[in-house]
């Protein structure tokens, strides 16, 4: 089957947890991209052969009306993906980063109706392994079940997102057990921290698991694919083989790759930084075809 052609965009800029290591740009400005100017991007990404789209951010459920944007995504005719913490589902919420905003409840029936797969992230079996990386909210092991039962129950399509770090590499498997009881998960991603970003590169030291471990626990988790395979896919993810496979969107608009070589090695010297390079402006229709052209190619970008 033919890999679908994907967008990632930052439809907010504020988030509900603080992630130390997060390794995305955040928009400049408290600013956010209209929702017109999404849709007329996507309309040219449509046309040109893309047939999803990641929302992410921030988190997009701090996004006002984001129902009303995934509505419109809806009618374009895009698969969509959307990653969120997911607090808005239990009730009205605060962000914490970049920003304080109190953001109404999301109902998890408008999710499961409009967005074809809802990542929900799950770092660890308890509250405090979660919290050794996103912090400043407690109880987040138990929020994030209840999440997963309204989801569920809502008959939502959910992705599970690991992100594996120093602080919980030998507790990820204590997750399965845990997964295993909620029929709407139907894909498990388990991902290798980079050291990119702001964040994610200022805390590398704290975070960063080296490759020989990261396939250690790959291995060590090939037993379980098969008793997965019925219900829930499961895909590992490496940083050297997520590099340059992606072109981002800023909450502002502005399009952007990581500043590193877009080659099939990972060089600890050069690839992990805090630097990116900006491809374009969605807010600007003449830059809609270079964005679209280099988010087809994004290793043809040459690095600063």
């Amino acid at each position: 089957m033919r890999e679908r052609l994907s967008l990632n965009i930052s439809v907010a800029r504020s988030c509900f947890v603080k992630c130390l290591g997060c390794y995305n740009h955040f928009g400049n400005s408290p600013n956010l991209i209209s929702t017109e100017n999404i849709l007329s991007f996507l309309s040219a990404a449509k046309k040109r052969g893309f047939t999803k789209v990641t929302l992410c951010g921030g988190d997009p459920l701090s996004r006002p009306n984001i129902t009303d944007l995934l509505k419109k995504i809806n009618t374009l005719g895009f698969f969509i993906s959307l990653d969120t913490v997911g607090t808005p589902i239990l009730r009205e919420a605060k962000t914490i980063f970049y920003g304080s905003s109190l953001i109404s409840k999301v109902d998890e029936a408008d999710l499961a109706k409009y967005v074809d797969l809802i990542g929900i992230p799950l770092d660890g079996p308890s509250n405090e392994i979660i919290s050794l990386f996103r912090t400043e909210r407690v109880n987040q092991f138990d929020e994030q079940m209840l999440i997963l039962e309204k989801l569920s129950a809502a008959q939502a399509k959910i992705c599970i997102n690991t992100l594996v770090y120093k602080g919980n590499i030998n507790y990820v498997e204590e997750i399965l057990p845990i997964i295993k009881n909620f029929d709407g998960i139907k894909k498990w991603q388990i991902f290798q921290f980079m050291p990119i970003g702001p964040l994610g590169y200022k805390n590398r030291n704290i975070y960063e698991v080296s490759d020989e471990d990261f396939f250690l626990l790959r291995n060590r988790m090939k037993k379980y694919k098969e008793e997965l395979s019925k219900h829930i896919k499961l895909e590992f993810k490496a940083k050297a083989e997520r590099k340059g496979n992606y072109m981002f969107i800023d909450s502002e608009g502005l399009a952007w790759v990581p500043n590193i070589a877009m080659n099939e090695e990972w060089n600890e010297q050069t690839d992990s930084t805090h630097k990116r390079l900006i491809v374009g402006d969605i807010n600007i229709p003449e830059d809609h075809k270079k964005i679209l052209e280099r988010a087809l190619h994004p290793k043809s970008i040459n690095i600063e």
